[in-house]
């Protein structure tokens, strides 16, 4: 009986361990310098373009700057802002005030795809003349970000959807630049 029990643990061993194996060869994870991160670190994403377009109306902001932090137990935006935002499309010339909420937002790299995923809180968009929320331009997004190599990012290209329908799209710079990828 006790050969049987251990033959069946070192069968039960083996499977695990089988099953394990391809799980970690395509974990996705980041990394700094090629090495992958075993500490928390930082980098910083900027553009001199943001838009939020829809069929009828949207909104533009002039600059963006985001925080992102990266790590074996971390990978998140705890901050962005958006500045110098008006309305497109019916909304033209209005003045607008983007505020992100539910921050941080969660970051996620993809290897097999070769891009990041960000699932953001809300972007809540106000006119600045009455105060008033913007319906439709308000919400939360998909975001993908495709860097121009994974394994060394100094820039991404953003590509996103809100819950309404109105595409996002934005392209950043990296900083420090090639410093930190994924696989």
């Amino acid at each position: 009986m006790k050969k049987t029990h251990t033959a069946l643990l070192v069968m039960a061993a083996l499977v695990v361990a089988a099953f394990a194996a391809p799980a970690a060869a395509s974990a996705d994870y980041w990394t700094e310098e090629g090495a992958p991160l075993e500490e928390t670190s930082e980098f910083t994403m900027s553009s001199g373009a943001f838009t939020r377009e829809g069929p009828v109306f949207g909104m533009k902001c002039g600059a963006v700057s985001a925080q992102v932090r990266v790590g074996e137990a971390v990978s998140d935006m705890p901050a962005i802002s958006f500045s110098k935002c008006e309305g497109t499309g019916a909304m033209a010339g209005i003045k607008m005030t983007a505020t992100p909420e539910g921050l941080p937002w969660a970051v996620q790299p993809k290897a097999q795809t070769g891009k990041v995923i960000v699932n953001t809180g809300i972007l809540q968009v106000k006119r600045n003349d009455t105060g008033a929320p913007v319906g439709g331009v308000s919400g939360s997004s998909y975001w993908e970000l495709t860097p121009d190599h994974t394994e060394a990012i100094s820039s991404f290209k953003l590509l996103g959807s809100t819950v309404w329908g109105m595409t996002d799209k934005a392209s950043f710079s990296v900083s420090p630049a090639g410093r930190y990828g994924f696989e």
